[in-house]
């Protein structure tokens, strides 16, 4: 292991340890966004103890900020283990492809490893990526010393004329990087976007958009998948699924819906097995499909329990701009609640309190709704 890559892991093994005692109580933001991976979790991978859910998030916090590093590391590609790596290069200098990643594990090392492979690529990203990171993105590229050329070209996935440049690139023998969890393009993800369609997806679905599979029919080019992930922290591995060949003789409409759950599939298995290594977790909601789900309520209310605790597997409280919310993580929305009961519920929350000691009505209800729970 050369000197780079030894102070490289011991600078990640302090960054762990901070984020390992950050305190996400102290940032409403970060609470907000903590009770939103959180219902995420329960809801995608309910095998999880929602107990566990901080000690994941903070995970998931480290791991994108691990990715950030490592884009500018070409010395790690060294020490990655591939699977597939040689097919996959004799296909993508043979033909260009459209490359599926997610953002999991140092999924930013998948450029570097086309850059020092000398395989010209565009990089398809969303417009606030491209308005936040751009500088960052290419002078990382730049940094890296694996090609010659100054510029990393990007492509605004949310521009009107996003597809005409993707299929520009194509038949320039560019072959494209698209992450298909980031869910960027033109128009709103949903079940009646004639651009998107529905998936499985671990416990529950999603709305993913498909215009990686209509490229890929209309341009008759390969999708080859790759995934990213740490087996420690030390230990990163890169594998190139088998390419996948659009069917000129399926419906396109098809094709390309039967192509994002075929990929889909194919990342699910690396996710549920390292999920504090996903950094779409944080973004998840916006295309959760909602389901009806067990509210663990008591269907009959009969005699109140004498000791009761906040339900925080279900429920959580935070403040923001001087008001006070409740998030179900059910519905995945906050509703904005008075001081009062917000000192009443975060007193439930921090310890389990004796039930006649409270208002019997009050109690009643939110016992009903299942946000206080028997201790």
């Amino acid at each position: 292991m050369n000197d780079i890559l030894k102070q490289h892991y011991l600078r990640l093994f302090k960054i762990m340890a901070e984020y390992e005692r950050l305190d996400i109580n102290i940032d409403a933001h970060l609470l907000r966004l903590f009770h939103l991976v959180s219902a995420e979790l329960l809801n995608y991978l309910p095998s999880i103890d929602y107990k566990d859910h901080s000690h994941l998030f903070k995970k998931i916090l480290f791991n994108q900020k691990l990715s950030l590093l490592e884009q500018e590391l070409p010395e790690l590609l060294h020490a990655v283990r591939y699977e597939n790596k040689f097919s996959a290069i004799n296909l993508l200098k043979r033909t260009p492809s459209i490359i599926c990643t997610f953002h999991l594990g140092s999924y930013r090392l998948i450029n570097l490893f086309l850059a020092e492979n000398q395989i010209p690529f565009s990089l398809v990203v969303s417009r606030n990526v491209i308005q936040k990171q751009t500088e960052l993105i290419q002078e990382a590229f730049r940094s890296s010393n694996l090609t010659k050329h100054a510029q990393l070209d990007l492509i605004d996935a949310e521009q009107s004329s996003a597809g005409l440049k993707m299929i520009k690139a194509l038949r320039s023998n560019k072959s494209l990087v698209v992450y298909l969890d980031g869910n960027t393009g033109a128009g709103k993800p949903s079940i009646l976007n004639e651009n998107c369609c529905e998936v499985s997806f671990l416990n529950n679905k999603i709305f993913v958009r498909k215009g990686v599979g209509v490229l890929s029919h209309a341009a008759r080019v390969p999708v080859l998948p790759v995934i990213c992930y740490r087996k420690s922290l030390t230990s990163i591995n890169i594998k190139f699924k088998d390419p996948i060949f659009p069917d000129n003789g399926m419906d396109r409409g098809r094709f390309s819906s039967q192509l994002m759950q075929q990929i889909y599939d194919f990342a699910s298995d690396y996710i549920k097995k390292y999920p504090g290594q996903w950094e779409a977790w944080l973004y998840l909601y916006k295309v959760a499909v909602q389901t009806e789900r067990n509210k663990e309520i008591p269907e009959h209310l009969h005699e109140m329990p004498k000791v009761l605790t906040f339900n925080s597997k279900w429920y959580g409280l935070f403040t923001l701009d001087n008001n006070n919310y409740i998030f179900d993580k059910k519905d995945l929305l906050s509703y904005k609640i008075q001081p009062q009961l917000y000192a009443l519920l975060n007193k439930f929350q921090n310890r389990a309190a004796k039930s006649k000691t409270i208002d019997v009505i009050l109690l009643q209800d939110l016992y009903k709704k299942g946000v206080l729970i028997a201790s």
